[in-house]
């Protein structure tokens, strides 16, 4: 995937961020608020954007060899959603000049290490992480929805790029 569809896919994972610091800002500074709240909205329509362009290619599949859950990771993602609140009085520049840096950090990381998968709109789609190799070694992070996970040796159809996978059929 291009490093701006990587770009994409992480300010789209920060819509209920962008909720959050809407609900903070609102009585103080409502214009700002609403700034907030229509870059939630706008970050929402960018992920189902990015999910047809990802994962819209034609169907593939592989023989699974092993697989394991890996949703955990999903919670340390969850972890850069506390510093607004902590930091978020507007009135100090300092406060906001770190919390800029600290997601300037964490989506230069989020690009770097191809983590688009740890997007929340995943979840709230009901959609599980888990690690899958094929029989042929490939090591793949998979997004599988709903409850049933694929059994080892069996054919699965899935739809991505860069080994993140949507499986679409079991």
């Amino acid at each position: 995937m291009t490093w701006l569809g990587k770009v994409l896919l992480f300010f789209s994972s920060w819509f209920p961020a962008y909720g959050m610091m809407g609900l903070i800002a609102y009585s103080k500074h409502p214009r700002l608020a609403f700034g907030f709240f229509a870059l939630g909205a706008l970050s929402i329509g960018v992920y189902f954007l990015m999910e047809r362009l990802i994962f819209g290619r034609s169907a593939r599949s592989l023989k699974v060899a092993e697989i394991s859950r890996r949703d955990e990771n999903v919670l340390m993602y969850v972890v850069a959603y506390l510093p607004p609140f902590f930091a978020l009085d507007f009135s100090n520049r300092g406060q906001i000049v770190a919390l800029v840096l600290f997601y300037v950090v964490f989506s230069i990381t989020y690009v770097k290490l191809n983590l688009y998968y740890l997007n929340p709109m995943f979840i709230f789609r009901s959609y599980r992480t888990y690690t899958l190799k094929s029989q042929g070694g490939e090591e793949y992070i998979a997004l599988i929805h709903g409850k049933k996970k694929p059994e080892v040796g069996e054919t699965i159809q899935y739809r991505g790029r860069d080994n993140i996978i949507l499986v679409t059929g079991t």
